[in-house]
């Protein structure tokens, strides 16, 4: 019988995406419960594809409000971080609606001309003879920089805000964060984004930008989260707590990878590379 595959064994993931795991998952228990030692209870990992549109689809069954990651954590902890990620229709809906008017066609095209001279610059910059980084050099250089623009985040903090979004999203990475979820003891920050200290440290931050924006509101995207309200109540502190600090990561974290992950894809299928450059269109 070939041995369980195990999703919470992190080595398995820092030896590389387990492709071969998920086929076989698919292939011979696309629905699989999975044990887990305390505190947690275990988990359903689901695998095939129609499944998993289901399952998006049918909030009833399936929330998002007990939270989206292995960790268990309380009403209390959820009350505490909740961002719109762990939230369902309705309320995941009107969230979505403060912000959506930030990102229509015609919102988005007014940036087009930054964002263009912004990669040229990066480019240039970035792309030196020899071996580099791409990451470090490019993929990272410019969504902090779109967000920052979209959000009226001040440049002097950039840097700041990608070492906390790094910390934060790579939560269980000892190359990245010194706090490790699931290997250090984090219950004093249960009630963080990420259950990190690091999330602490992005709210500080958010909030002193937040005070600045209350005193020269702009059209910015932080303004209009500070003028939104949801079933006519304005948006709490721990409201834009949260809304900040998942705007920055993941505004930020997904792009960048996106960038990456799509050079990465060229590199190792250079005929698709040829046909992008014959064809543009």
């Amino acid at each position: 019988m070939a041995q369980a595959v195990d999703l919470t064994d992190l080595d398995l993931w820092a030896r590389g995406v387990p492709y071969r795991e998920f086929a076989r998952l698919r292939r011979e228990e696309p629905v699989a419960w999975h044990d887990e030692g305390p505190p947690n209870s275990g988990f359903w990992s689901v695998c095939g594809y129609q499944d998993i549109v289901t399952a998006s689809r049918d909030v009833r069954t399936f929330s998002s409000g007990r939270g989206v990651s292995f960790e268990e954590p309380t009403d209390e902890d959820m009350e505490a971080r909740r961002t719109i990620i762990d939230t369902d229709p309705p309320e995941h809906t009107k969230l979505r609606k403060i912000v959506s008017s930030s990102f229509t066609q015609r919102a988005v095209a007014i940036y087009q001309h930054f964002v263009e001279g912004l990669t040229e610059r990066v480019l240039d910059t970035g792309l030196v003879p020899g071996e580099f980084d791409f990451v470090d050099a490019v993929a990272k250089e410019v969504p902090i920089r779109v967000l920052a623009r979209v959000m009226g985040l001040p440049q002097a903090d950039l840097d700041q805000f990608i070492d906390l979004g790094d910390r934060l999203i790579a939560n269980t990475d000892p190359d990245v964060t010194d706090v490790v979820w699931g290997r250090d003891d984090t219950d004093a920050y249960r009630r963080f984004p990420f259950r990190s200290p690091y999330g602490k440290q992005l709210w500080d931050l958010g909030r002193e930008i937040v005070r600045d924006r209350l005193r020269a509101p702009g059209d910015d995207l932080l303004s209009t989260l500070l003028r939104a309200e949801v079933d006519g109540d304005r948006l709490s502190e721990v409201d834009l707590d949260n809304f900040f600090s998942i705007l920055v990561v993941a505004g930020n974290e997904t792009t960048r990878n996106a960038i990456a992950q799509g050079v990465l894809a060229f590199c190792e299928h250079p005929g698709q590379w040829d046909r992008l450059r014959a064809d543009p269109g």
